[in-house]
């Protein structure tokens, strides 16, 4: 495969994994949703039928009676259900994912090596820290720690302010009329949202180190994206060119929703052949019309590090990306935007992803 053409494909894999994600995600919330909506109707039952007394005890995080056990004990099934669903339903989807990885990785850089099994691929990369020190295993289990807390600290406000116990419901759940985004549960299906994506891309990401390390590649590559939503660090560090065994080398994703891969490259000056695509806006591609397209959507040399794309582009983008005060000391020259430091919705399965590179790869005709 022609540099160019090996460039080309694995950002569109890239891509085309983000939209993956988003099939296993309405999975794992469908989960979410179903579990407390059946918890939340049996709170309210339990709630209108606690007594005055019990209302103000329950608001002091007491639980004297069998009635108000009866809540606790709901709560405590409620968030140990989603302790082992979601970690489940991620599972599911999470194994299947490295495989394919592992085993896409081989037929683009066309190597015979044994692939390992998706379980062990999961579990090497659950050992592995992602955006901010967390481990995979850790993921909902901060999610429902801190949704049971938010619940909690609901009901006793609800009870101290004088809500009625639908009132307090309604709190957590949300409202028909702003279709649930406005109760304390949409809270937690935006992290999960955020942190699902960001653990699929530890695991792709991890799946693809250990096979660059299975096929000897000696030297890697930072490619971000050319864009207005990248972040200053994964700007600063674009077209870096590290050994694959430095251990003080960034770990990618640093953040969530990162974008940045690793492609191996033959040296250490990391020269790669062809183009490389921009978006010079904020607005992904598909938010942008089409009369406003050209001059911000193309194509640059691969070798165009983000820090000279950035340059180039109109002070409107680069004030919007940088902010005012890192702006000014850009323009005037006294620091570049690699010294800054700073720590398409449609759903795709696994079978669409499998067609999507089989469709390049026959353009490609491997």
């Amino acid at each position: 495969m022609k540099q160019q053409e090996l460039l080309d494909a694995l950002i569109r894999h890239n891509v085309d994994l983000y939209r993956l994600s988003t099939g296993a995600l309405h999975e794992i919330l469908n989960n979410f949703n179903r579990i407390s909506n059946q918890n939340l109707a049996t709170l309210l039952e339990l709630l209108d039928n606690l007594s005055e007394s019990e209302l103000t005890a329950l608001s002091g995080g007491k639980y004297t009676t069998k009635a108000l056990k009866d809540v606790r004990e709901l709560l405590n099934e409620w968030f140990a259900g989603l302790s082992v669903s979601l970690p489940e339903t991620f599972a599911i989807s999470a194994v299947p994912l490295a495989v394919y990885e592992a085993s896409y990785l081989t037929r683009v850089y066309k190597q015979k090596v044994k692939v390992p099994e998706g379980k062990t691929l999961l579990q090497q990369a659950k050992k592995t820290p992602f955006s901010g020190g967390m481990l995979v295993d850790d993921l909902f289990i901060k999610i429902t720690g801190d949704l049971r807390q938010r619940v909690e600290y609901a009901i006793r406000d609800g009870i101290n302010t004088g809500k009625t116990t639908q009132q307090i419901v309604q709190t957590i759940k949300g409202t028909k009329k702003q279709e649930y985004t406005d109760g304390l549960l949409d809270r937690s299906r935006r992290e999960v949202n955020t942190l699902v994506r960001t653990a699929r891309s530890h695991i792709a990401n991890q799946t693809q180190e250990a096979m660059y390390k299975k096929m000897d590649f000696e030297w890697l590559k930072v490619v971000a994206t050319l864009d207005g939503k990248t972040c200053l660090f994964c700007a600063g560090q674009d077209g870096r060119v590290y050994r694959s065994d430095d251990p003080s080398r960034p770990k990618f994703p640093v953040h969530p929703h990162n974008r940045t891969i690793y492609v191996p490259v033959s040296d250490q000056e990391g020269k790669t052949i062809g183009k490389r695509p921009f978006v010079a806006d904020e607005r992904s591609v598909k938010d942008i019309p089409k009369d406003e397209r050209s001059g911000k959507v193309g194509q640059v040399d691969s070798n165009v590090k983000y820090k000279d794309w950035f340059s180039r582009q109109d002070a409107t983008l680069q004030q919007s990306i940088l902010g005012k005060t890192r702006y000014e000391l850009f323009k005037s020259g006294k620091i570049s935007i690699d010294k800054f430091s700073a720590d398409n919705g449609s759903i795709l399965s696994l079978k669409e992803l499998k067609d999507l590179d089989a469709k390049i790869f026959k353009e490609l005709g491997l």
